[in-house]
């Protein structure tokens, strides 16, 4: 069985769910297929989450200097299941609203793995194990990027994590190495410094910040 549309997009990201939207809002019949959540990197794994801990990050670092400020403030210090929760939390409701206003705009959201039989014609392997046909006008690829891991040796070993992986820990480690000076690298030594790591930062380039 085939499901046919004005226009299928590939990706849920902020570049294919605003075109699946637009398109709809416009009187196409559109289907969005994305592998996971909505959002991107963005909304999931990237400025969103990593924003919200460092507005949890700053708030600590003001408490502990509240004494400058003329307030007194006792036992100041993070609670990282609640960190983790409230960082959690800002990512759902964002996801949820984007997930609203697709559902609003009449599109319909596949949650699998879709490939190109035919410039027309996709096949879509849903996340609960079926597989199905989808067959549009016009099809958009949004698929988005994939984390770039450099050629440094070691990075298989216990311990060498992504920023997608900082931004989902258990426990704060007691020393954290950052490769990378760049804006991200800079935002997870300043979030991990406050929440009480010793951090350093690695930069091959002679300044922070080189391509700002």
């Amino acid at each position: 069985m085939t499901d046919n549309y004005t226009l299928a997009v590939l990706g849920g990201g902020p570049a294919g769910y605003v075109a699946a939207l637009r398109a709809a809002q416009l009187g196409a019949q559109v289907v969005l297929i994305e592998k996971e959540r909505v959002g991107g990197t963005c909304l999931n794994v990237g400025c969103i989450p990593t924003k919200a801990l460092t507005t949890s990050t700053e708030l600590l670092l003001k408490a502990r200097r509240a004494h400058e400020f003329g307030l007194f403030v006792t036992n100041v210090a993070p609670d990282l299941p609640a960190l983790m929760n409230y960082k959690q939390e800002t990512v759902d409701g964002l996801v949820g609203g984007v997930e609203h206003l697709l559902k609003e705009a009449g599109v319909t959201l596949l949650h699998g793995e879709g490939r190109l039989t035919a410039p027309t014609t996709l096949q879509v392997r849903l996340n609960s194990g079926d597989t199905i046909t989808v067959s549009a006008h016009q099809v958009i690829l949004a698929p988005g990027s994939v984390t770039a891991r450099p050629p440094i040796p070691g990075l298989d070993l216990l311990g060498v994590i992504t920023s997608t992986e900082a931004l989902d820990i258990s426990d704060i480690p007691a020393r954290l190495v950052v490769i990378g000076g760049g804006v991200i690298g800079l935002e997870f030594a300043c979030i991990y410094e406050a929440l009480g790591s010793q951090v350093s930062i690695l930069e091959m380039m002679p300044t922070l910040l080189p391509g700002g």
